[in-house]
């Protein structure tokens, strides 16, 4: 009689368990999204100078010298990095009568150029003028300042966003939420070129340089955003 009673009492003991289990682990997830706009202040320009010799000393040479003349031009200008991105030389090829054969060969020298965008524009012009040969499209993005401060603001707005959630829910059923047992943050925004591309002015080959328009490289908005998760008790 003795083992049978103390198998009816744990048998009671684990339903309690159970049942008081469940009524602390009522909960609700909710996600909230935030998202934050600030304004673009860094252009990242890409410029490669391209030169054609019939021997690769030479076409080497030259876009070495033609690199320095446009480095030394945009050097100038206030900048906030400068770095070489490519050096190479490759022949060139002609193809007849089933045969190939090299005609020549280019030299490519490629930088990069970081500064603001009010002055990137006067960076592009300098370049061209100086025998920069390609120019590509100037990658535009906020400060790091500013996409970290943006980013903080985003999480409280997301945040704000999931317990609003919560509490409309809840107050619907007529109740309420009792403390907050989970939060997950997910922001991850990384830098990227505007959706938008940058406009700028036509330049046009002329004899008279000061007919020339000056480049215009106008900013947009980067976007950062941040979704937060909450699992609240009620």
């Amino acid at each position: 009689m003795k083992k049978i009673g103390l198998v009816l009492m744990l048998a009671g003991f684990v339903c309690v368990a159970n049942a008081a289990g469940t009524e602390n682990n009522r909960t609700i997830t909710s996600t909230g999204h935030g998202e934050v706009e600030i304004p673009q202040k860094v252009a990242l320009i890409s410029l490669t100078i391209n030169e054609v010799a019939k021997k690769p000393q030479d076409a080497q040479e030259q876009a070495r010298q033609k690199f320095e003349q446009v480095l030394s031009a945009i050097k100038q200008i206030q900048t906030q990095a400068i770095y070489s991105s490519m050096v190479s030389v490759t022949p060139n090829w002609s193809y007849a009568d089933n045969q190939s054969k090299i005609t020549g060969y280019t030299a490519n020298y490629s930088i990069q150029v970081k500064t603001g965008i009010m002055n990137s524009g006067a960076v592009i012009d300098k370049a061209v003028a100086n025998g920069a040969s390609i120019v590509g499209n100037p990658q535009l993005s906020a400060t790091d300042k500013d996409r970290l401060d943006a980013q903080l603001q985003a999480i409280k707005l997301a945040t704000t966003d999931a317990r609003a959630k919560t509490e409309a829910s809840l107050a619907a059923l007529g109740l309420k939420a009792k403390t907050t047992r989970q939060i997950t943050i997910q922001n991850e925004n990384q830098p990227r070129p505007p959706l938008m591309m940058p406009r700028m002015a036509t330049m046009k080959a002329s004899a008279d340089s000061s007919s020339i328009p000056a480049t215009e490289v106008i900013a947009g908005m980067d976007t950062v955003s941040a979704d937060v998760t909450i699992v609240s008790e009620y």
